[in-house]
């Protein structure tokens, strides 16, 4: 993914374990263009339906908070696709849309990120949103 997504952690346990997590919501139901004449986006219809999303789970998880908290984390391994039959562990997105991208941590006391994910929603933690246009190759 360009740019990179980076984030500074702190005010963890530094002897706990956790895990880091990226996902990707869509923010509306509409398909984006870029106008080069007025040099903005601009929405050009309706989105096609939201693909079953994949969370990427940052290859460092999990990790002790100590180690989450003494550099700058990056997302730089994140990769994404249009593909639905990608099975390469990329994420789908559909092409043109506005996404919301959310990092999430957990305590890591489970075996896998979508077991955290499922089980232990009470202790999610959502670090950051934000909103961002996301292309990829048709």
């Amino acid at each position: 993914m360009f740019p990179t997504f980076q984030v500074r952690l702190y005010g963890l346990d530094p002897m706990s374990d956790y895990m880091l997590m990226m996902d990707f919501v869509p923010c509306d139901d509409k398909r984006y263009r870029y106008s080069f004449h007025s040099s903005s986006w601009v929405v050009a219809g309706k989105a096609d339906p939201h693909m079953p999303g994949r969370i990427h789970v940052h290859p460092d998880s999990p990790a002790k908070g100590a180690q989450w908290m003494k550099q700058i984390v990056s997302f730089d391994k994140l990769k994404l696709t249009n593909n639905l039959l990608d099975d390469n562990g990329h994420v789908c997105i559909s092409s043109s849309l506005r996404l919301q991208t959310s990092i999430v941590m957990c305590m890591s006391v489970c075996l896998s990120a979508y077991a955290c994910l499922s089980k232990h929603s009470s202790e999610l933690q959502k670090i950051c949103d934000t909103c961002a246009s996301c292309l990829t190759a048709l």
